[in-house]
């Protein structure tokens, strides 16, 4: 019965095997073009088994979904462009899930397509699976998509007498908003200035903190924003023209000015990526936090924000206008007038500005911050990274990374800053510091390869103002140029490391002192372009690039605009020997070649591109080649066809056909082992 019972066995394992062999050896899968995942069945094993089960049921996997956005949709179902949501409002967030694409139309390449309505997305991806809103790269769809909030006309400048204000009264609020904790979103213009958001009646993008507690449970998260030009977005408020006595009877009219709370960006949550941003001539800030209630210890959680390819400056100028009442004056000798609380005399430095006002303007919006980055409501704020960036033209202050607000009621400090290839240039007052007093100041702020250039007319203006809570040294200033302003250090604790300065008024960065002679600086005046429709990049043509024996290698190697954008490459200076620095900075503007900006995605070279060989341009030889090599291919897939077609199998099913030969190898190998084992315990049962 023992020998019975193995010998019943060993056929049944071997039955079994062969079945296995025949299902495997007669495969129908179907593969999707888009995917490879599996979507088909494998052929019943039996035709008398009750098979329900499926690979597909196993195997199967819902891949991403790409969605549509475009004027010229039906707003039906986002599936297709004939069926494509007309409108950003339009979206059903409910069918949008993580992985998913939204592209969204921008019209024919040169031209635009406009969208009035917010966009505000209402699903959240995952870390691995972002959600991507994109604009389109297909041709005819590559063009611009403005998201226009319904305000054309320029905001005023501070203390306008006269303006417009039928249409912001008609203005959506923002363009973007991000809220109730959506996160991992990517917005992605896809080249510069892909994406267009202006004229919207509070700001241009918001990304809205939680306000209920001082956790991140509820705050936005992992939102990256590419390829962005933000402008012309914000509120006004009015104000009565108060001399600078506060005499009632001298009281002018009410005036307009751009609402200082209204930002390019307003900032809050964890985890943000900004590239490739243009903000410029926005109400107030380019980037400024969001609002809280720190007075009430609701602080906006901050954390892990990082800006990189980015340019933040004011390009429209005030006019010069100065709607005082008649008593009031700003000069050398009588500065009862240069006030900035009432009367829009440009500032309490305006004396000392050249008499013609063309060369005395400063940006339409210096009297409501313009700065480039303004933290405040945020407690601790920890990790920011800034890199291959400009800040300015025209702003007041390029970067404030704190604020204390009231002695009672601490608003924020940024810990870990780390900067490199930075520009900044052209400030009103201060390049980069905090406002605030020991202990709650900021840590670790590396500053490297940073170039700063201020005011040739503005002595008390600050280019570094640090301060330091601790006893070790806490900030690093490192590979710095620094021309015209001073350096602010009260308490102490910062590094210096190879840098150069020139012209400093009072304080130092140390390291050499010497004229650093940028490629090109034009210092007889500040750049301005009224005309918003004009773009800045080409008429902004400063290049910071020094050339000065022991400056060469120092300073931001992202040096003007054009290498920002890609469309100009960095300039390797050679230096043949040391000579001495002139004693006065004179910079000569020399030509800048100003080829006009294409619509290629705008990748900064790096210095190793620039100086590396380009490939061979013979057209001919490589059309030949591509020939013969096409003709040798087809050559050889005939040959292969045939051989398949012999066999009766097509070439897709090779993979698989070698796969399964590997199984069945496999198979006999245990199969093999099953006999042995069995006629080892049958010998063994006659032994």
């Amino acid at each position: 019965m023992h020998k019975k019972t193995i010998f019943i066995h060993t056929l049944s394992i071997l039955f079994l095997l062969f079945g296995a062999k025949v299902s495997f050896a007669n495969p129908v899968f179907e593969f999707s073009s888009e995917s490879s995942t599996v979507i088909g069945s494998v052929k019943e094993i039996d035709s008398s088994l009750d098979q329900t089960d499926t690979i597909a049921s196993v195997m199967e996997q819902e891949s991403p979904s790409v969605l549509y956005v475009s004027k010229n949709g039906t707003n039906q179902d986002g599936l297709s462009w004939d069926t494509a949501w007309n409108e950003l409002n339009q979206i059903d967030w409910t069918s949008v899930g993580p992985g998913d694409k939204i592209i969204i139309d921008g019209g024919e390449l040169g031209q635009s397509m406009t969208y009035t309505s917010t966009l505000e997305p209402a699903s959240s991806g995952t870390d691995d699976l972002p959600i991507t809103i994109q604009l389109s790269e297909e041709e005819g769809r590559n063009g611009t998509a403005i998201i226009f909030g319904g305000n054309s006309i320029p905001l005023p400048e501070c203390g306008q007498l006269e303006w417009d204000e039928s249409e912001l009264n008609e203005a959506g609020s923002y363009g973007m908003v991000f809220r109730d904790g959506v996160s991992n979103i990517i917005v992605d213009g896809t080249r510069r200035s892909g994406f267009v958001i202006h004229g919207w009646g509070r700001g241009g993008i918001t990304l809205d903190p939680d306000r209920t507690d001082n956790q991140v449970d509820n705050n936005t998260r992992n939102i990256t924003l590419r390829y962005f030009k933000i402008y012309n977005n914000g509120s006004i408020e009015r104000a009565p023209d108060l001399p600078p006595s506060g005499n009632e009877e001298n009281v002018g009219p009410d005036l307009y000015y751009p609402y200082h709370g209204s930002a390019g960006i307003k900032l809050a949550g964890t985890g943000h990526k900004f590239e490739f941003l243009e903000v410029h001539d926005n109400a107030a800030d380019a980037i400024q936090s969001n609002f809280t209630s720190p007075a009430d210890g609701i602080f906006n959680n901050m954390d892990d924000i990082s800006i990189s390819n980015s340019w933040f400056y004011n390009q429209r100028a005030h006019s010069g206008v100065d709607n005082s009442p008649e008593e009031e004056v700003c000069t050398a000798d009588d500065v009862s007038g240069c006030d900035e609380s009432g009367a829009p005399s440009m500032s309490a430095e305006y004396h000392r500005y050249p008499a013609e006002p063309v060369a005395r303007r400063e940006a339409f919006n210096w009297c409501t911050h313009n700065d480039g980055i303004q933290i405040y409501s945020a407690d601790d704020f920890n990790n920011l990274t800034i890199e291959r960036s400009i800040m300015g033209p025209n702003l007041m202050n390029a970067l404030i990374l704190g604020d204390r607000g009231e002695p009672t009621k601490t608003t924020a400090w940024v810990n870990n800053l780390m900067m490199n290839d930075v520009v900044i240039t052209r400030f009103t007052n201060n390049a980069l510091g905090m406002n605030n007093a020991q202990p709650n100041v900021g840590s670790n702020w590396q500053i490297n390869q940073t170039t700063v250039y201020g005011h040739f007319n503005k002595e008390n203006m600050a280019s570094f103002s640090l301060q330091s809570g601790g006893d070790q040294t806490e900030h690093l200033v490192s590979n710095t140029v620094n021309v015209f302003g001073r350096s602010e250090f009260p308490d102490g604790n910062v590094g210096f490391s190879n840098n150069c300065e020139f012209n400093m008024y009072t304080g130092s960065i140390g390291g050499q002192n010497e004229n650093p002679q940028f490629v090109n600086v034009n210092q007889s005046a500040d750049i301005f372009e009224d005309d918003l429709t004009v773009d800045f990049a080409t008429v902004f043509l400063d290049n910071y690039t020094p050339t000065s024996p022991n400056c060469v290698s120092l300073g931001s190697r992202v040096a003007s605009v054009g290498q920002l954008f890609g469309w100009e490459e960095y300039e390797v200076i050679e230096v043949a020997a040391v000579e001495e620095p002139p004693e006065e900075v004179v910079v000569e503007a020399t030509p800048v070649p100003t080829a006009e900006p294409t619509a290629e995605p705008t990748v900064v070279p790096t210095p190793e591109e620039v100086a590396g060989v380009s490939e061979p341009n013979d057209e001919d030889a490589v059309d030949t080649s591509a020939e013969a090599v096409a003709s040798e291919a087809a050559v050889e897939q005939q040959a292969r066809n045939s051989l398949f077609d012999s066999i009766n199998i097509t070439p897709d099913e090779v993979p698989l056909l070698i796969g399964l030969g590997f199984v069945m190898i496999i198979l006999s190998l245990l199969l093999a082992l099953l006999i042995f084992f069995a006629w080892q315990v049958h010998k063994g049962a006659y032994d």
